[in-house]
């Protein structure tokens, strides 16, 4: 079974599309995060940290991005100028 069901996920976005970018842009911020892990840089400058409560060592961070929209840690906005776009 693939955790978690897309149904899931999409209750807490409006389409597919979004859940697509806001996963993939979260994916990339947590690989940020392990990549400058060791570095010293000043707090401002490091990427935000995985939002799980629970070890997410060994699990692909897709994964770990889709988790966080199910449990709604991760929002999204859309800007006014896109939704006036669609109208």
């Amino acid at each position: 079974m693939i955790e978690p069901k897309i149904e899931a996920l999409l209750e807490t976005v409006d389409n597919q599309y979004t859940l697509v970018v806001l996963s993939a842009r979260r994916a990339r911020q947590i690989v940020d995060f392990y990549a400058k892990l060791g570095m010293a840089l000043p707090s401002e400058e490091k990427p935000m940290q995985p939002l799980l409560e629970t070890s997410v060592h060994g699990v692909k961070p897709l994964t770990v991005s889709l988790r966080e929209v199910e449990q709604q840690r991760v929002g999204w906005e859309r800007p006014t100028e896109a939704e006036e776009s669609f109208k």
